[in-house]
Parts: structure tokens; sequence; C-alpha cells
């Protein structure tokens, strides 16, 4: 077991330990290691053969999460070390611009995408970002979506997570260009459901139409392998902070938290709140401590790794800023006066529940 956390502690190190000022070592910069045994004995799991199943790992968060280069990478290094299960579970569709997830190539026609801001009462879970099908104006089709895995391996379980209502209309889903299977959407009264299919043989496309221009609201879509290996997710949202928690239908986080059963639940959020200089630090501590726990809870336990928020700089509106620690000047880029703040209060949270703790400031070097 000592070897496996001293093997994921070198993980995180290479994949963001990366600077010129001298670092502290792996080991003084994740608080609380223990708690992770339960993630550590999945993984042994793995070594021993005796898993049958992927190891699936959630990291939620802010932009550093949304845009999968830290999570990435930490997939990638994992899946090679432990094997790889595929992509899992994204957003469904093309959530916000730029959007370029890894392992995968997503286009779409004919969707608009409902966030929290929008205020509409449509079920928002991880994500926090509703597909909804909304064909163009002048168009009699419909829209459409496809997932095209660029695993070499492919997959062979393809999900899609949606919502029913009484009228809801089908949709269609077709793998690798083969006949349509209809999926419908009517139900009795409003719900999450989840259409799931197990191939006989690796795909590589998915593509998800719907007729008519009655909307279908999807959630999420998945791209895996039933075999043992590690999935690591990514469900982050641009200029999120940690309300976000607090901004998802409960119902739509407990219903994939429950369906997904995380081996690893890793949250980074922070930098937001730290950019915040009008933030009340003493009520951050309690609504952080809130938020997680009622989060591990829908994840039934699962250990909690907090990313701790990262060195962070600004420089004074109107200047021509000059480098960061330039001591006297006011234009010098400077870390923001509520972030320090907010990585203290995370880290006393993670203190008191016995949450690891990985100290990304301080595996950046510190200040500067």
């Amino acid at each position: 077991m000592a070897v496996l956390a001293g093997g994921f502690l070198l993980l995180l190190q290479a994949c963001f330990g990366t600077t010129e000022a001298p670092a502290p070592p792996a080991s003084e910069r994740l608080s609380s290691p223990q708690s992770l045994n339960p993630f550590f004995m999945s993984l042994a799991a793995i070594d021993a053969r005796t898993s049958r199943e992927p190891v699936r790992v959630m990291q939620i968060g802010d932009s550093h999460s949304a845009n999968d280069s830290l999570s990435g990478r930490l997939r990638d290094r994992l899946q090679a070390r432990f094997g790889d299960a595929g992509r899992g579970w994204l957003p469904a569709g093309v959530p916000y611009k730029y959007y370029r997830p890894h392992q995968v190539g997503i286009a779409e026609h004919g969707w608009r995408h409902v966030k929290p801001s929008d205020h509409e009462a449509v079920a928002l879970g991880l994500d926090a970002v509703a597909a909804e099908s909304q064909p163009v104006t002048g168009q009699s089709t419909g829209a459409d979506m496809t997932i095209e895995s660029t695993d070499p391996a492919g997959f062979d379980r393809f999900a899609v997570e949606f919502l029913t209502r009484p009228d809801g209309p089908p949709f269609a889903v077709a793998v690798d260009g083969g006949a349509p299977e209809r999926v419908s959407t009517a139900a009795a009264m409003p719900a999450i459901r989840i259409f799931d299919r197990s191939l006989d043989r690796p795909a590589r496309q998915v593509a998800l139409t719907v007729e008519g221009r009655s909307p279908v609201v999807l959630l999420g879509w998945t791209v895996e392998r039933r075999a043992p290996g590690i999935v690591y997710e990514n469900h982050g949202t641009i200029g999120a902070t940690i309300g976000l928690i607090g901004q998802m239908t409960p119902e739509a986080m407990s219903f994939e938290l429950a369906e997904r059963r995380p081996a690893l639940l890793v949250v980074a959020f922070g930098t937001n709140e730290g950019f915040d200089d009008d933030l009340d630090i003493g009520r951050y501590g309690a609504r952080f401590q809130d938020a997680v726990t009622a989060l591990q809870r829908a994840a039934h336990g699962a250990p909690v790794l907090l990313l701790g928020t990262p060195d962070g700089n600004r420089a004074a509106k109107g200047c021509a800023a000059t480098p960061c620690g330039t001591e006297g000047d006011a234009c010098a880029w400077r870390e923001p006066p509520k972030l320090a703040a907010v990585r203290d209060a995370q880290r006393r949270v993670a203190a008191q529940h016995g949450w690891a703790y990985w100290d990304w400031f301080a595996a950046m070097g510190g200040r500067c």
C-alpha cells in the first residue's frame, strides 16, 4: 500500500510540480494520505488481477478541471500504470466555446446548453449543464451530436443520461453507422434515466439524433470499456466557486454519484473565490465544508482529495505590469489578498474531516 501511495504522490508531482523554484518533498505536499487507503486498495486489486471493473476517479471543480489539462495528464499517467478503461462520462455535446476534451472528438448541431445562471427548471448534475435539442430557426430537421473515441482500443460501452417527461419525444442512437436504436423519453413523471448499451465488439463512434422540434434534454454521455483499469472523469465549470455544488439538482447529483460509484473524489475549487476581494472568509470555510460533505455523502463516503488553490497573481489596473516579487512597485504582479486565506481555510477543513489535501501552491514553489 505504501508503494501505491508513494506512486500516486509521484504522479501528482509529475503532473503539477514543474517549476524552477525549489519545492518541498512530495511527502510534505500531501496531507492525510492514509484517508486515500480505500482508493489505493482499488488500485492494488487491479495489480492483483482481482478487479473486474474500472476504478473511477471523478474530479470536480472550476476552470482548472474544465480544460482537462491537469485531469488529462493524471488520466494519461494513471491509465498507463493501471490500465486504460476509457474516457468516462462527459457533458453531452459541446457545453462551451473551445471545449476540447481529451481522448474523444465531439460535434453537435441544433442544441443549446442550459446552465445554472439561466434559471430554468432543468435538472443539472455534476457537469452543471444540460443539452436541450433546439433546431435552427427555419429548419424542419431535428438535432444531432456525435462522440468519437480517439483511443486506438475504442470502447465497448456507451451510455447517455437524459430527462423524461409525459410528452417526451424519442431520440435515436447509432453506433459506427449501424442501424439506429430508438430511445423513448416519455414517462408518466419527470425523471432521470440512462440508456446503457454494452457492445459485443470495440466501437469508435456514436451518433445521436432527434427528429422533429420537440426538445430532448441530455445531461451526459460516456464511452468506456468493461475491463479493469482507470476511468478518470473531469467535471469542471468555467468561473465556478464552491457554490456550484449547491446549484446542482440534488436528485441528479445523487443519481450520478450512485450510478458511477467513484473510488476517489478530487475537488478543485478556490481560485475564483481567492480573486474575490469581497469574499467573507469567515463564512467561506463553513460553506466549503458543507458542500464537500454533501458531495462525499452522495458518493457513499468515497475518499476525498482536495487540490489546494495554486499560486495566482494579478496586476493593478492601468499599470504596465512588472515581475512578481518586485518590492515597492505598485504595478508588480502580486497574489490577491484573499487567495492565501482561501487556501488556509481549505487546509483547515481538510484536517478537521480527515480529507487528503494536496498543496498545489507549495508544489509550484510557493509565491511567484
